[in-house]
Parts: structure tokens; sequence; C-alpha cells
């Protein structure tokens, strides 16, 4: 019986450590998730967006750095072609990083091509990366033996720094000062859809014309033996699971004939196709005044058209099926349209753009007025913020004195600020720009979660 006793009471303590350790795991885990950067817009968004793919749907997995995902919209293949496809890519993404994503992509998913954007492809070695680079590309990826390698690649030896690439709080844990809630909201958030599917939709367009036309030049280039590495292991990688692995050069300013000419022999040498957007402005009516929003990146105007180009050479090229009628991208397709249809953008007046927005359903609309003399009367006026939901005043404020005001409407946050003649607006703990002029308008779009208008206006 003593023997039984003791048998017992062993079994209940090893019960209650490993329930303890789950419940330290559990708590890890979820400290990290919210004190961890969020890049939103970026890899955070764009890599939890990937995980919340339905297994098994994605066709076309396009990989590489800001390059590729404001470049190619999936949303456009699909609408045109009914190409499923994601832009499964980060900010300064280094062919490490890239390989990693392809892994991490065939986890969950049976793509019949993968897409590399072949920016960071050249004239790169994976020595001395910038932490950005790593940081943008790895904090959202969780742990495995794959990413464990991946930082070997990048020659990050094993200490505090290896750690924090692995487990990002030990990285941001001193941010719990500035954690906010979008933090919570975002760290517990169910559903974590792309509705873009990664692209990056940007109306603003380069200041300066794009310089494209010096495109052909005499010069030499390189590859880093540890780049054509990761480049190897990605061709092997597609061999080994039936894709097809493509390359692909988006257009922008300061890349050059003899780089393409270099990843066109690293595509012959390997026996695969490359699509370079550099030697096709002419082609797809590329506007170097318009279709840029700076001279490395495309705005929508010019994504739209190489998406469009590069759908067709995929349909040609490639056994893809046209799944627009199984309905997997419907909700994202709601979305694509809703951002399509937006006429207050192009009001005149403001009264027009208020009763535009007053007229559409779900649409949050803020006012700022910088304040100033009454042509009428000549008194002084004190600036004033309005919000309004649906054409409903919800919240006003006048400011006779510097002070901060904030109200949840519709499960908005908003937060109105007045220091002195400086005016400043937030939506869930996001500041959002008031223009110079006398009248600053912003929508925001509850069905969409984010502001898709910042319009200023005189009188």
């Amino acid at each position: 019986m003593m023997r039984h006793s003791s048998f017992i009471s062993s079994f209940k303590r090893i019960v209650l450590c490993l329930l303890m350790l789950v419940l330290l795991g559990v708590c890890f885990f979820s400290v990290q998730t919210v004190v961890k950067a969020k890049f939103m817009g970026d890899s955070t968004t764009i890599v939890n967006g990937f995980y919340a793919e339905k297994e098994n749907t994605i066709d076309v997995v396009l990989i590489g750095s800001s390059n590729c995902f404001c470049t190619i919209d999936p949303m456009v293949l699909y609408e045109e072609y009914g190409i499923t496809a994601y832009d499964f890519a980060s900010s300064s993404q280094p062919m490490n990083v890239s390989l990693l994503y392809a892994k991490e992509a065939m986890k969950t998913q049976k793509p019949k091509v993968v897409a590399l954007e072949v920016n960071c492809l050249i004239g790169m070695e994976l020595d001395n990366l910038p932490e950005n680079s790593l940081r943008w590309g790895l904090t959202d990826i969780p742990f495995s033996l794959a990413k464990m390698k991946c930082l070997s690649q990048a020659n990050i030896k094993f200490g505090s720094e290896y750690v924090s690439y692995l487990f990002p709080v030990f990285r941001y844990h001193e941010r719990w000062k500035e954690v906010s809630k979008n933090d919570f909201v975002y760290a517990f958030e169910k559903n974590r859809e792309n509705y873009s599917k990664g692209y990056l939709r940007t109306t603003e367009v380069s200041p300066e014309p794009v310089i494209l036309s010096d495109f052909v030049q005499e010069g030499e280039s390189w590859v880093g033996e540890g780049v054509l590495a990761c480049l190897d292991e990605l061709v092997a990688l597609c061999q080994e699971n039936g894709v097809e692995l493509v390359l692909f050069k988006s257009p922008r300013a300061g890349w050059y004939s003899y780089q393409s000419a270099l990843v066109e022999e690293l595509a012959n040498e390997r026996g695969l196709l490359f699509v370079d957007y550099q030697t096709k402005i002419d082609e797809i009516s590329l506007d170097a005044t318009t279709d840029f929003r700076d001279t490395e990146h495309l705005n929508h105007n010019g994504a739209y058209k190489v998406s469009k180009d590069f759908g067709a050479f995929l349909k040609t090229n490639f056994d893809l099926a046209d799944r627009r009628e199984e309905g997997i991208y419907d909700s994202a397709v709601v979305y694509y349209d809703r951002l399509e249809s937006q006429p207050f953008a192009e009001a005149a007046t403001l009264m027009e753009c208020y009763e535009m927005v007053s007229a559409e359903p779900d649409y949050l609309l803020i006012m700022t007025y910088q304040g100033g003399i009454n042509a009428e009367t000549g008194e002084t006026v004190s600036p004033h913020h309005w919000v309004y939901v649906d054409g409903k005043l919800c919240m006003e404020e006048e400011w006779t004195q510097s002070g901060v005001r904030l109200k949840d409407i519709d499960g908005v946050q908003v937060t109105l600020r007045q220091t002195g003649n400086i005016a400043q607006v937030f939506i869930n703990n996001l500041p959002y720009a008031v223009t110079a002029n006398n009248w600053t308008v912003i929508v925001y779009d509850k069905i969409t979660e984010q502001v898709v208008a910042t319009l200023g206006f005189d009188a």
C-alpha cells in the first residue's frame, strides 16, 4: 500500500508539473503575441493572413521583397483569370527568408507555381544583413527547424540575438511601455484573413517622373554564394514538391540591363522562366509619371497593368484552373469591390463629400476645422471636430483650449486631440494625418477597417 500511495503521489506531482509548464508556455506565447512589434500592412498582416487561408486553396505563391507585394495584385489575377494567388512577402526580404517563406507555404498549401521577385537576388550576400530585413521577415513566422536554418544561413551566431529571432519577446520585452489596445485586439483576433491577399494597395503618385530610360547600361553585377545556395535549395524544394518556379522582375528605377542579364543567365542554367518587366514598359503601357508611388514601387495603377499581364503569362504557361466558381475569394471580392467604389474621393466641395459619404452605409466620417475668422461676423471661431456615422452626428468638440477626447463608436475607438492650432485624429490608436487646409475630411470604412480617403477643403 505504501508503494502504491507513493506512486500515486509521484504521478500527481508529475501531472502538476506538466500542467504548470503548459500554463507557463501559454502565458509566455500570449505575452509575446501582445508585445512583439506589429508590422501592419507588411509581414505581420501578410504572414498571419496567409496562415488564415484554407488549406490547398492557393495555386500561385509569390515571394520576395516589397517589390513583390507592391507589384502583383492577387485579386486582379483572380477576377481576370480565376487564379488564386497570395503575396507571401516582406520588406527587404533576403533570399534565405524567401526560401523560408516557400517552405512555410508548402506546409499548408499545394501551389502549382512559386514566383520569386528577384530584386534581392542580385548584388547581395547574406552576411551582415540589416536587422530590419530579418525582423520584418521573421517576427511573425513561428518557431521551426527551418527558421533556425534560415538564421544560420544569415550567419547569426547562437546567442541572445539568435534566440530573439526565434522568440521575439526577448527583442521587444521593453515594448510593454507603448503597448496599446490595438496590440491586444490584433493579438487575439480570430479572423485574420488578409482580404488583399498580401498586396499593398497605394494610390500615391511619385512627385517626380520615375527614370526608366537608362535601363540599358554596361556594367557588371554579382550574386553572393549564400544567395546562390538558397536559390538552388528553392529550385530543389519546388522540384521535390512538383511546383513550377518562376522568376520575375518588377519595374523600378535603378535597375539595369546587366543585372537582368545575370538573372536571365541564372534562370537559363536552372531551366526557369524569367519575366522581366523592365523590358516590358512600353508593351504594358506603364507610365513613369502616373504609375509609381516612388522610384522603386508601383502604385495601384501600375500594379494593375503588371498584374493583368502576369496573369496572362501564368495562364499561358501553366495549367492553372479557373477557381472563381468555387467562391474561394468571395469575401475578398466584396472587400476589393468596396475599395473600387468610392466616388466621394473625387468630391469637389466639403458638402458634396459629406452628402456622398452619408448616402453610403458603414462609413465613419471625421471632419476637422482649423479655426479662424468668420467672414460674415468677423468673430474668431475655435477649432472644431465632428464625427458622423452613417450620416448621424455622434461626436462634436469645440476646442477653446488644448485637450483630448475619446469615444468608442460602433466598435471603432476614435481619439481627437487638439494642441494649440494642431489637430490630431486617431482611429483604433493609429494616427491619421490632418491636411493643411481649413477643413479636413477623413473617411473610415468599417467593413474594410481602414481609412479610405483623406481630403482637404479650404471652404
